[in-house]
């Protein structure tokens, strides 16, 4: 039992909580927008400039959930898997792996927007993580298997290494942000080249069909 509440300091773990928190909030507002849709007549659609803090909230989530999930599977799998320590069961991948796969499949099944300057939500996000590892290192925390720190990448007890590696991080939460935000570019223009598709379809069916109805009526009026 002493070691439950360890639970809590480590990323993988916070990461979890954070995926959970956004999918959960996502699925009560969709279906709450869905039963207006289904019941309601007039539904409003909401503009990005004048969000209800619920929305803020969930779009903060969901920047740092899909960013977070994929540094924390290339760090772990990279720099902290060992297979002495750590199983390879569903726990281990749940974290490590599907969520960040999740995250990416979801850029293109929602309509959810993007903006290169939002990845500050994630970047504050490891800043706060950054800051409790060395308050935790300071008040003589040890990880679960006792030793001085959360993860051995991030001793603060060799300052300098801890600090190049938080750097380092943060550049790459940029560079994630930056690649969800080209898949959603990518997103966006399948979307248009299919309604244009939809559109061009749907037109020339039309002209088909005004074309018939114009050959029926000639062929009657030359009887």
């Amino acid at each position: 039992m002493e070691n439950v509440y360890k639970y809590f300091i480590y990323l993988t773990n916070n990461g979890r909580l954070v995926a959970c928190a956004a999918t959960t909030l996502e699925a009560i507002l969709v279906t709450m927008r869905f039963a207006k849709e289904k019941f309601e007549q007039n539904v409003l659609v909401v503009d990005e400039n004048s969000l209800s803090p619920v929305l803020k909230l969930l779009w903060a989530l969901c920047n740092i959930n899909c960013s977070l999930s994929v540094i924390i599977s290339l760090v772990y799998w990279f720099s902290l898997y060992t297979p002495e320590r750590h199983y390879l069961d569903f726990e281990n991948f749940s974290g490590h792996l599907l969520i960040a796969v999740a995250n990416i499949l979801d850029v293109f099944i929602s309509d959810r927007p993007w903006r290169i300057l939002h990845a500050i939500h994630p970047i504050i996000f490891g800043g706060v993580f950054g800051v409790f590892s060395f308050i935790y290192y300071l008040a003589g925390g040890t990880n679960y298997y006792f030793e001085p720190y959360v993860y051995h990448i991030i001793d603060w007890a060799h300052p300098i290494r801890t600090l190049l590696v938080i750097g380092g991080v943060t550049v790459f939460l940029v560079i994630f942000h930056s690649f969800f935000f080209l898949l959603y570019k990518m997103r966006l223009t399948c979307s248009k080249r299919h309604r244009l598709k939809k559109d061009v379809a749907k037109e020339g069916g039309t002209k088909k069909g005004m074309g018939n109805s114009e050959a029926l009526l000639d062929n009657y009026q030359t009887r």
